[in-house]
């Protein structure tokens, strides 16, 4: 075989493979080293734009904060000692706290109240039962709305809790328990004066969960249901004591 032969054997670098080998390369580099710094620097923007929307409800929720501490604080320990029939200034929105709940709101050491949730919206916002979604402006502005109405309310409604009582699964269909009791006294927020009050009693006449692909599955559904069983029998109980009590007044309720 002479030389000519030899040059005619494929070169171990053509253009073609050069090509190749730069396509990948700029891809390695691309994939490793730029793309993890392009998500990065877009998650940052993305964030300071989340902040930046959000900083002025975040503002405003700290001014109101301040201001429905010292406006309820002195609530929380207002009990019984009125009439059963409301007088007939209590009308309108009437929001509704629960003791334990209003107490976590009004004291910084009273640490997280996870209770249920017998309370009005803007209470389970105060106590972050509720907590707005990261980048959901229009959360923080509802928020936000609620503590206004709030801090507007003549009167608030304070549940006191005297028996509770889980539902227990009894059979494929069947249970009992989910006793709910205690005292409901209506505050006339300005004077800080009990104006009426009435014994709530409620226990919920079914349960429904729907059924889940998993046996774990099913006991968080059943959990979740029985608490909104619970939840349903007690503002349906409380709505008939108080067309009686004050036929005037709406609870507000999630």
């Amino acid at each position: 075989m002479n030389r000519d032969d030899d040059d005619l054997r494929p070169a171990l670098l053509t253009r073609g493979r050069l090509i190749a080998i730069g396509s990948v390369a700029a891809g390695v580099v691309l994939l490793f080293f730029v793309l993890p710094r392009f998500l990065r620097w877009r998650e940052d923007r993305e964030l300071a734009a989340r902040e930046a929307a959000e900083a002025p409800y975040r503002a405003e929720q700290v001014t109101l904060e301040k201001q429905l501490v010292a406006r309820f604080a002195p609530l929380a320990a207002i009990s019984g000692g009125a009439p059963e029939t409301c007088p007939p200034e209590v009308t309108g929105p009437l929001p509704l706290v629960q003791r334990e709940r209003l107490a976590a709101a009004v004291s910084p050491d009273a640490g997280y109240f996870s209770g249920p949730l017998l309370s009005s919206p803007a209470f389970l916002w105060w106590t972050n039962a509720w907590t707005p979604s990261a980048g959901a402006t229009a959360q923080f502005a509802a928020r936000n709305q609620a503590y206004r109405d709030l801090l507007a309310a003549k009167h608030i409604a304070i549940f006191s809790t005297a028996e509770a009582k889980a539902i227990k699964t009894t059979g494929e269909a069947t249970f009992e328990g989910g006793d709910l009791a205690g005292d409901l006294v209506i505050i006339d927020v300005g004077t800080h004066a009990a104006v009426c009050r009435t014994a709530i009693r409620v226990q919920p006449t079914f349960v429904i969960a729907v059924k889940q692909d998993s046996v774990e599955g099913d006991r968080w559904a059943m959990a979740g249901a029985q608490r909104d069983a619970i939840s349903d029998a007690f503002w349906t109980g409380v709505g008939v004591q108080l067309a009686r009590m004050a036929p005037g007044a709406q609870l507000v309720k999630k």
